[in-house]
């Protein structure tokens, strides 16, 4: 930790003026969270109107405020909200956020979209991590920031869609992420890797370089930027060679980009096909694509299977199904998460070149002790009730019989 820490409760809190030789003396996690076109707003609707929508906004704002289970200073700006608490609680301002756009979601319900809901407006987030100096002002008011952190986690929060979160990478490398939980997502039984969306990176108005951000996705699907945003999915400087995995395919850290698919044809005495993704996009699939070979006996026109996209191997071509496995069959893999209280776990299966696959697990309250990080299993592969989602039924320890039945 910085010799020169100062704590956000602390009594020695510096002035301004110490920011010249002092540089930085915390690390700091800030939330900006605002009103949609609020100012438009404001000029089509009354004051009174306009002044009832905020109180509702301030309402939510102070009922999980005032939950909040860490230190934290506040400051509104306009329809804007910004909180900033110790970088070491990123985890519970990531979910703070979370409960807080979960609750505006069911205020502003819609029907055939027209408000049905309490409210007609809606909100964005935005969350950056870094250091910082704090200080607090020579006249008087609350402990203050210093720091481009608070400048970055707003205007990740204007690149926002409606209802999105955006997280930077400092946010998720101080978070603990196996923490981090949403209404909705306790709901689904999402683990912590379902939360994270795909590394991108967008231009934020002052700032030269494109921003790299993450897409927390605490709601059924994603919100993405507003449409006036450029952004990107971040990439490798060089595009791998041809046929080689993706980079998105090959990152192995979450196993939030393998796919679900169904055979449409298999031709057993060629040793080749084509799976069909869930958006109507065709793969070649080989026998030596298959995770298990045997399993090519058991492949045939219908059957589901999990497997990672991969680049095709020649332009003009399809995109290529790599790690490939079969709904209902056997397989074996570690376990690389069981959390300590919810009843789920996660179980990872690895091929030769180190690309993984993720397979969701149900554990009960008497299993999970059984059960912990690194364990090697043997499961049968399976799908969710929606057909969206791998899991892993029939779990057990490698020789020692099934543990769970899910």
């Amino acid at each position: 930790m910085n010799s020169n820490y100062v704590a956000i409760d602390g009594p020695d809190i510096p002035g301004p003026r110490d920011a010249a030789s002092t540089g930085t003396n915390c690390s700091i996690t800030t939330l900006s969270m605002d009103m949609i076109d609020s100012t438009s707003q404001r000029y089509s609707k009354s004051i009174m109107s306009s002044n009832t929508e905020f109180m509702k906004m301030y309402d939510v704002w102070s009922k999980h405020l005032d939950a909040a289970p860490f230190k934290f200073v506040e400051k509104f700006s306009g329809d804007g909200l910004h909180i900033t608490a110790d970088s070491m609680h990123a985890g519970e301002v990531i979910n703070l956020a979370m409960a807080m756009l979960h609750e505006f979601e069911k205020l502003g319900a819609t029907a055939g979209g027209q408000p049905m809901g309490e409210i007609d407006f809606q909100v964005r987030a935005g969350i950056a991590t870094g250091p910082a100096f704090r200080f607090r002002p020579k006249h008087g008011g609350n402990v203050d920031h210093l720091s481009s952190v608070c400048d970055r986690s707003a205007r990740l929060c204007s690149a926002a869609s409606a209802q999105a979160l955006f997280v930077d990478p400092h946010t998720v490398n101080a978070a603990n992420m196996t923490l981090v939980t949403s209404p909705l997502g306790d709901m689904l039984s999402r683990t912590p890797d379902d939360y994270l969306g795909d590394k991108q990176s967008v231009q934020l108005k002052g700032i030269p370089e494109p921003v790299p951000y993450f897409e927390l996705l605490w709601s059924k699907g994603r919100f993405g930027v507003r449409s006036s945003v450029v952004t990107e999915i971040s990439s490798a400087p060089t595009p791998p060679p041809p046929g080689s995995p993706s980079p998105a395919a090959a990152r192995s850290s979450t196993g939030s980009d393998q796919l679900i698919g169904t055979t449409k044809v298999w031709m057993s005495d060629r040793g080749y096909g084509f799976v069909t993704g869930h958006d109507g996009e065709d793969f070649h699939v080989s026998s030596r694509a298959l995770l298990y070979g045997e399993d090519a006996e058991h492949l045939r026109t219908g059957t589901r299977v999990v497997f990672l996209p991969a680049d095709a191997a020649e332009a003009g071509k399809s995109r290529r199904a790599f790690s490939v496995v079969l709904v209902g069959q056997e397989a074996e893999g570690r376990v690389s998460f069981v959390h300590a209280e919810k009843p789920f776990g996660f179980i990872a299966v690895a091929d030769d070149h180190g690309r993984e696959l993720r397979f969701h697990m149900v554990v009960d309250a008497a299993l999970r002790t059984a059960l912990k990080a690194g364990d090697e299993v043997g499961f049968q592969v399976a799908l969710d009730a929606s057909g969206t989602r791998a899991r892993a039924i029939n779990v057990g320890k490698l020789g020692e019989g099934d543990l769970a039945v899910a």
